[in-house]
């Protein structure tokens, strides 16, 4: 299994095809002040994975990280991955929202430390850049 995208985005959700409406994608957090409560976005995050890990039960973990690799917070959930249609991959995406759940002490590079069933999947990065 592997992560193909991380994406921080002002809305997201899934449609009932499965396949996720993104909106306003975000390269970059510019706060008012430091240090400032998490803004009010949405993480998506999909997963590829091989066809024999389809019906599988996975425990999927994002650790948000500060600069020093310190962990701030960690969201989990638990699911059931699709069954793949034959030998092609499958695709799953995971949505949560992030806002107030941790204090941003400065601004700086921030990271996500994504991980399912224990092993590492990925990594995406979070720029908290100077106040405006």
């Amino acid at each position: 299994m592997r992560t193909r995208a991380c994406l921080l985005c002002e809305y997201a959700e899934l449609l009932s095809s499965g396949r996720p409406c993104l909106v306003g994608p975000v390269e970059y957090v510019t706060p008012s002040a430091y240090p400032c409560p998490f803004p009010p976005l949405t993480v998506a995050i999909q997963f590829e994975y091989d066809p024999p890990e389809g019906g599988a039960r996975a425990s999927m973990e994002a650790i948000f990280q500060n600069q020093d690799g310190g962990n701030l917070v960690t969201v989990c959930a638990n699911r059931e991955l699709p069954v793949c249609d034959g030998p092609i991959p499958g695709y799953c995406w995971w949505i949560f929202t992030m806002s107030n759940t941790v204090l941003i002490p400065a601004p700086g590079t921030y990271r996500f430390d994504l991980g399912v069933n224990g092993q590492s999947v990925g990594a995406e990065r979070i720029v908290f850049r100077d106040v405006r």
